[in-house]
């Protein structure tokens, strides 16, 4: 399910924050789902995104990197979303093949967009590596820790990088193609504010 690869990729990307049922992170963990799905749209739930980021972060504080906890989201998307909600990404999955001719298009496109995911949040990654690094020099516990990252990134979290970042995507779809990838994306993520008439990349392939 390549689709919920980049569906994962919002969520782990942003939204590195965890805990257990009482840290004493969870406020901000619903503080941040809650900007996360103003921000991307509520195809994922509050209670839905908390667990992801629950998971995601707890596995980035231990230091798993961004592309193992895809693959892990990738591999246990059941455990997280439900079946209906699965049958939506397949479906979206299926129109983005047919826009850009096969599934092996498709891949390739998300394999860039990861690529290019990872080198605009290379300045905050920094600073949330930073953050954690600082607080387990200071001996804080595990949840604290958790804490510090979960606040780190609902700062670092703006509609302004949202918005450039589906753009930077947008450049490499070909321009007659982009409203047909728009409208199979829309039903799992909002697409609204996104300027489609920027300009068809000149660094790197275009779909």
């Amino acid at each position: 399910m390549n689709t919920f690869k980049t569906l994962g990729l919002l969520f782990v990307v942003v939204a590195l924050a965890y805990g257990d049922e009482d840290c004493v992170c969870r406020k901000c963990q619903y503080a941040l789902a809650s900007k996360m799905i103003s921000l991307n749209g509520d195809f994922i739930t509050p209670d839905q995104a908390v667990r992801m980021i629950d998971v995601a972060g707890g596995k980035y504080v231990n230091g798993t990197d961004l592309h193992e906890i895809m693959q892990y989201f990738k591999a246990n998307s059941d455990q997280f979303i439900t079946t209906a909600q699965i049958n939506q990404i397949l479906a979206a999955n299926t129109k983005i093949n047919t826009v850009l001719g096969s599934s092996n298009a498709t891949l390739q496109f998300m394999r860039l967009a990861f690529n290019i995911s990872m080198n605009f949040i290379s300045a905050d990654k920094a600073t949330l590596d930073e953050a954690i690094a600082a607080s387990k020099a200071a001996g804080d516990n595990f949840d604290t820790q958790k804490q510090v990252v979960c606040r780190t990134i609902f700062t670092l979290l703006t509609p302004e990088k949202r918005v450039q970042l589906s753009e930077a995507f947008i450049a490499h779809i070909s321009t007659d193609k982009r409203a047909d990838i728009i409208a199979a994306l829309t039903p799992i993520m909002k697409m609204d504010g996104i300027d489609t008439n920027v300009p068809e990349s000149t660094d790197g392939p275009v779909f």
